[in-house]
């Protein structure tokens, strides 16, 4: 029996099932998806800065595409309400008309960089000059940011030395694929996020291998990427650490190639939280002072958060489409757990055994981050007196799963070619299965 390659069932099963996300998923059901096509536009003018005032964000930008946005609109938090695949198709035809501009405002409380909007802004300029309709506008950017995705995740599950089926099945969950397949900066961020983790593990465990100059600089590059995508993921930074001393070719080689990933990395926190948006919000301040006054308040807050809502979180991370009013049934989300638990199981790889404070600091560094994430939104979303954190979604918590994974890892030391020879076949029948009943549940949902 030939045994398939985890990056090539990756590979299939992205292609064609988020062709079926990026097509069945009606215009402006991603959540915050029209924020970001306006962002995209207006970046693609040149606008690299956003410029906010009491909290909201206004942008410019060419009235047939808030026409277009408009006759979605009654989708939104309504479970009940339809499109057709002919509403949709009637935007075909319609012109762009760029020149005819009006000013559109968005409630906004955190910045957006433009960096993550590279696929969609290329997509604005481009079809901006070939005069493309609304609609091909639209799905010409969906189309960019979800192969930048798929790039990014491939080459991810290529090159990391253990627990690849454990990272296919967690790039092609449904949320995941939900985001890659639409407008949403997230999948750049989730795509980086899983690269750099898998670069940074090779460079950890395999010891064949030394880290070329090369291999170092590129993995920098990603994770400030990463970084200036999205702050709360700075924690990635940190499996630099973990690279073992002895592969460079000295000490000082060693601390000067650390010393320049991590200052690098301080100037973008710097210049990220030093930014006019940030400058503009006093709410921030005040919401920030409370957690420095009040630690211990602020830790019993964080534990009720996750009692009250930690099965929203996982449900949500797993798939809840729309604008979180388009679940998965509750059966599927308990098989995707069962699922994933078992391929975690029987993901064993031929790279050494992770020692134990390795273990202790991806769980760290995951820790670390699941924290960054509740309290940026509880800085800049909760509002004061709040009992639990509010406005966390799960497919924040996406980039942060590999990392929570991988302390799990045991090495393939009994393991026999039949379990070997199964997992592929097991993974792709099992994700294609749960991909398959997800696209009938948007089907349903919306048409």
């Amino acid at each position: 029996m030939r045994t398939l390659r985890a990056e090539t069932v990756f590979l299939l099963l992205a292609l064609v099932f988020g062709t079926g996300f990026l097509v069945l998923t009606p215009p402006f059901q991603v959540p915050d998806e029209a924020f970001h096509l306006f962002r995209s536009w207006e970046i693609s003018q040149g606008h690299l800065e956003e410029k906010t005032e009491a909290g909201q964000t206004s942008k410019e930008v060419p009235k047939s595409l808030v026409d277009f946005l408009s006759s979605f609109l009654h989708l939104l938090y309504q479970p009940r309400e339809k499109t057709s695949a002919e509403e949709i198709l009637a935007f075909r035809h319609k012109s762009l008309a760029p020149e005819d501009t009006q000013s559109y405002a968005f409630v906004s409380t955190s910045p957006h960089p433009s960096l993550p909007y590279l696929p969609q802004t290329i997509a604005m300029a481009t079809g901006k000059a070939l005069q493309l309709s609304p609609f091909s506008l639209f799905y010409w950017g969906r189309l960019l940011n979800f192969i930048l995705w798929l790039l990014l995740v491939y080459n991810a599950v290529r090159i990391i030395p253990l627990f690849r089926w454990v990272l296919t099945v967690l790039a092609l969950s449904p949320m995941s694929l939900h985001q890659a397949a639409s407008l949403s900066p997230d999948a750049m961020a989730n795509g980086l996020a899983f690269l750099l983790t898998a670069l940074l593990l090779r460079l950890v465990l395999k010891d064949s291998e030394a880290p070329a100059s090369k291999n170092i600089v590129g993995a920098a590059v990603i994770s400030l990427c990463l970084t200036i995508s999205k702050l709360v993921y700075l924690g990635h930074a940190l499996l630099f650490l973990g690279i073992p001393r002895r592969k460079f070719s000295s000490a000082a080689a060693y601390f000067w190639s650390l010393g320049a990933v991590f200052a690098a990395h301080a100037l973008a926190v710097w210049l990220l939280l030093h930014g006019e948006h940030f400058a503009s919000r006093p709410e921030t301040q005040f919401q920030s002072q409370w957690i420095l006054h009040h630690p211990h308040g602020y830790l019993e807050l964080l534990a009720k958060t996750f009692r009250v809502q930690a099965w929203l979180y996982i449900r949500q991370c797993i798939g809840i489409f729309g604008h979180l009013d388009t679940p998965l049934p509750r059966p599927l989300t308990l098989f995707y757990l069962v699922f994933l638990a078992f391929v975690v199981w029987r993901d064993r790889g031929e790279v050494r055994n992770l020692r134990g404070w390795e273990r202790a600091s991806l769980l760290g560094i995951a820790l670390l981050e699941i924290l960054a994430i509740l309290s940026s939104i509880f800085i800049t979303w909760t509002k004061p007196g709040a009992s639990i954190v509010l406005g966390v979604q799960g497919r924040y918590f996406i980039p942060v799963l590999p990392l929570l994974l991988l302390p799990l890892y045991r090495p393939n030391r009994t393991g026999s070619e039949m379990e070997r020879d199964c997992l592929p076949y097991f993974c792709l029948y099992g994700t294609a299965t749960i991909l398959t009943v997800s696209l009938f549940v948007l089907k349903n949902r919306f048409y």
